[in-house]
């Protein structure tokens, strides 16, 4: 991680096994790896993109992150007034406590909000549970939140049916910026909205990230949504971060095959330019009975023996380029040209 830098968030050897269970007695008969030893670290600040297809585990690790779901083993070290804390070893009581430095925003933004509570009670609850604001304090907070992720305060007493997708997607913005959080982690928060409702909240997450110093998990399958906001890219295949790097770096001089397939899929928006698209051969690995070795290696055209035996190590390339390859250093792949 660059020396300048103090993460504010740092992932170690974190897993996430589900298992899964046969018969009456439902007996314990395998793991699916939804989270399989990921490391990563977030700056303070700073907007770190998670990508990869739909499955791969990105949404379980953003909740286990915030212990939304219980990691199986692992590390989630947080930086919090200068004090790193554990948030695998804290209690009940403690992490509802640090809870509000840690905030998400959702992918559905109607599923994500009570349709029998009003804006008001939504946006106010975090407040309240939090024990920062009651009564006419909380009301006028909720009042100053809503203004600054553009919604009108006259529609306080409203319900969520009452409003688009996008507006519903702020009320859910207002709700996660509330107790003043220090971190967000936002799962796909654009990726069931029009595009140019899009372009309306990205500019939103930016613009509240440089007023309140926000550092972001940011969460996606889009890659052109991820080039646009991300400083740096981690991306996650089968449960595993493959590769870690700034991202202009990542697009230019990708290290691993799968990154290599992900970015030839972006379209180019000139027609007089053509790219020729990589089409990985096979099926999406089985997080449940993955292959050994490196789990790319059965759809990896650059495969060797040694990709089937022995596991790639995540190691530091480049200064700030991670990647989990066996030959990473030797592999000439394309980018995104500039």
């Amino acid at each position: 991680m660059e020396k300048d830098k103090k993460p504010l968030l740092e992932v170690k050897s974190l897993k996430k096994y589900f298992p899964v269970e046969k018969g009456f007695w439902r007996k314990v008969v395998g793991y699916v790896r939804a989270v399989d030893k990921v490391n990563l670290y977030v700056n303070e600040g700073e907007t770190l993109g998670l990508v990869g297809e739909s499955g791969c585990g990105k949404t379980t690790l953003g909740r286990c992150i915030l212990r939304a779901i219980e990691p199986t083993e692992g590390n989630i070290l947080f930086r919090l007034n200068d004090k790193v804390i554990d948030i695998t070893k804290l209690d009940k009581e403690s992490l509802r406590r640090m809870r509000r430095h840690a905030q998400m925003i959702f992918q559905d933004p109607y599923s994500s909000l009570d349709p029998r509570m009003t804006v008001l009670d939504i946006v106010g609850e975090p407040l309240v549970v939090n024990n920062i604001a009651k009564g006419e304090e909380m009301e006028e907070r909720v009042k100053d939140l809503v203004k600054i992720v553009g919604l009108n305060v006259k529609h306080l007493k409203r319900y969520p049916h009452a409003f688009s997708g996008g507006q519903r997607q702020r009320i859910g913005i207002a709700r996660a910026l509330a107790p003043n959080p220090k971190f967000i982690v936002a799962d796909e928060p654009v990726s069931a909205l029009d595009v140019s409702v899009q372009a309306q909240i990205l500019n939103l997450l930016q613009d509240l990230q440089a007023e309140f110093k926000l550092t972001y998990l940011f969460i996606s399958h889009d890659l052109s949504v991820i080039e646009h906001i991300s400083d740096r890219v981690a991306v996650m295949y089968v449960g595993k971060i493959v590769e870690m790097a700034e991202t202009e770096e990542l697009f230019l001089n990708p290290k691993h095959p799968y990154t290599e397939a992900l970015l030839s899929a972006i379209p180019i928006p000139d027609p007089r330019l053509r790219r020729e698209r990589i089409v990985l051969s096979g099926e999406v690995a089985n997080p449940a009975n993955p292959p050994s070795g490196c789990y790319f290696h059965p759809r990896c055209k650059y495969a060797k023996d040694i990709c089937a035996k022995e596991e790639p190590e995540w190691r530091e390339v480049n200064p700030g380029h991670f990647v989990a390859c066996h030959f990473a250093e030797e592999l000439k792949l394309q980018g995104v040209p500039a």
